[in-house]
This record gives C-alpha cells, sequence and structure tokens, in this order.
C-alpha cells in the first residue's frame, strides 16, 4: 500500500486479498435485523489493507438502490444469512452514507459505527428501559 492510498476499501479493488476458502463468503447473503426481518444483501466486502482483516459489508437495502456499510463486529455470519442484533431492518435505511464508493474517512467511520451502537441502546422500547 501506497503512502497516502485509502487504507479501507472493497475487495475487489485489491486483488491479492481474499476471502479464506474455509470461512463463509457472505456475498449474497441477506442481512437479518433484529426484527427477524431481511434488511438487504451483502454486495461486497471491505478490508483493511494494513491489518489485512475485514472491516465492513456493504448492505445493498431491500427496494432500494442504496448500499450501506455494516461493520463486521455487528453482525454473526451464519450459512441462511446475516445477523445483526443492533438494528431493526428498517432501521438500515438511516445508516450514515459514506462520501465515495470506494473509500470510507475516519469520521465516517465514527458516524457508522455510532450508528449501530447506538441501535444496541436504542433500536427498541424495550431497550430504553432501565435495567432492574
Amino acid at each position: 500500500m501506497e503512502h497516502g492510498e485509502p487504507k479501507i476499501v472493497p475487495l475487489h479493488l485489491v486483488p491479492e486479498f481474499a476471502i479464506a476458502h474455509q470461512d463463509i463468503d457472505p456475498r449474497g447473503l441477506p442481512v437479518i435485523g433484529a426484527d427477524k426481518n431481511v434488511a438487504g444483501h451483502v454486495t461486497e466486502m471491505w478490508i483493511d489493507r494494513m491489518e489485512m482483516m475485514f472491516r465492513y459489508m456493504e448492505v445493498q437495502l431491500e427496494g432500494s438502490d442504496r448500499k450501506v456499510l455494516l461493520p463486521m463486529t455487528f453482525s454473526r455470519i451464519k450459512p441462511q444469512g446475516v445477523y445483526v442484533h443492533a438494528l431493526l431492518s428498517h432501521q438500515f435505511a438511516n445508516v450514515p452514507a459514506t462520501k465515495s464508493p470506494v473509500q470510507i474517512t475516519l469520521l465516517e467511520e465514527e458516524k457508522v459505527t455510532a450508528y449501530y451502537g447506538a441501535g444496541t441502546l436504542y433500536a427498541t422500547a424495550e431497550r430504553q428501559e432501565p435495567l432492574l
């Protein structure tokens, strides 16, 4: 990686990286929210070239031309789909967007991650209640 190049990019831009053959390739799998409804489908993986690990999945939202990023840490990949406990399926529509379709800035990373993190606390009315 050259100095000044984006650190995190879509997998198709870096042919020297691939998904390990023993791992599930989530591309094409449905993304299922906490309400058990499909929010969209995974279209791409985003890789951190410095750390050599996947950071995000790109999700094409159902019934929309919009794509959003899903942090790997907020997902569970199974053969049947990608499960996200943090958000309900309709809440994916409000995930903060990136300015560029082929890179993400640090500020955009913080906004995207904060959105999913807030969902773990506020996505449903039940989550907002105090613990007893």
